[in-house]
């Protein structure tokens, strides 16, 4: 692994703050540090401050900037070890539910679920009918994120049905360039199929569609 940028890992730090107290337990010399870090509560978007510097910390725990440099990739040492970890625990779970429909946008916040969605499931959504005037989504994709002591699971939710051979097309898309990374943000499904599928001939695609389905559910 190449040098460790210091600037990145107290940002990294930011971002577990949560946790920061358990090592200054057992440091107390990196107290001023982690108390800086923790009482700044950089992640408040509310707040919208910006991220401090290693000049910052250095200008407001009295501590001299080469001795904060090294106290902040120890920090990092101790916090992010090459293997077990005493000092991480993520014991919250929220689902940021991401739901659109041709440039209509609504998200909400979870904190449970009894079963797990996964990619590719159809979803029915009676109670967002009336934002939406439909109600049948399917998973398009998942993401987890982990910052303090949460996993979020964001769960991208589409209008219509789950299609195997547009899930396999727009995959192929990306792969070759075919299909910007952006155009998955600026488009919905119905406009990127009508730009990449209408006219091409569909007879390659759907004999991989076939070969899918014989390989994974043997017909």
């Amino acid at each position: 692994m190449g040098k460790i940028s210091t600037k990145q890992a107290l940002l990294d730090l930011i971002h577990v703050d949560v946790h920061l107290p358990k090592i200054a337990s057992d440091y107390p010399e990196f107290k001023p540090i982690t108390d800086f870090i923790i009482e700044g509560d950089f992640l408040n978007e509310e707040e919208d401050k910006p991220y401090p510097t290693v000049k910052d910390v250095a200008e407001h725990t009295d501590i001299r900037y080469d001795k904060v440099r090294k106290q902040v990739l120890k920090l990092y040492d101790l916090m992010f070890p090459f293997l077990e970890n005493r000092y991480l625990k993520f014991t919250e779970v929220k689902y940021q539910l991401h739901f659109s429909y041709f440039g209509r946008d609504h998200y909400m916040v979870i904190d449970s679920f009894p079963v797990p969605l996964r990619v590719g499931e159809n979803v029915s959504v009676p109670f967002l009918k009336a934002k939406f005037q439909i109600y049948q989504f399917y998973v398009s994709s998942i993401n987890h994120r982990f910052e303090q002591n949460v996993q979020y699971i964001e769960v991208e939710l589409k209008s219509g049905d789950y299609n195997m051979y547009w899930h396999l097309r727009k995959d192929e898309g990306l792969a070759t360039g075919e299909i910007p990374r952006g155009a998955l943000y600026a488009k919905d499904d119905y406009s990127l199929r009508e730009e990449i599928i209408k006219g091409k001939d569909m007879t390659v695609y759907n004999s991989r569609v076939n070969e899918y389905k014989k390989r994974r559910w043997g017909f």
